[in-house]
């Protein structure tokens, strides 16, 4: 039998993390949510962010 195997390399960030990188990136947050269904980032499963380059 032959073996496959995949590194997947997988990183995770916090709210404040994202924000700093997208900021100092020259990025406007816009609009932040936390779903795709424009749910509050306080309560979502998900960082969604829509932004505008400054």
């Amino acid at each position: 039998m032959k073996r496959l195997e995949e590194h997947l390399k997988l990183k995770y960030y916090y709210h404040d993390q994202i924000t700093k990188y997208l900021t100092d990136a020259g990025f406007s947050i816009e609009e932040e949510y936390g779903w795709y269904d424009k749910s509050d980032i306080t309560s979502g499963r998900e960082l969604i962010f829509v932004c505008k380059r400054i």
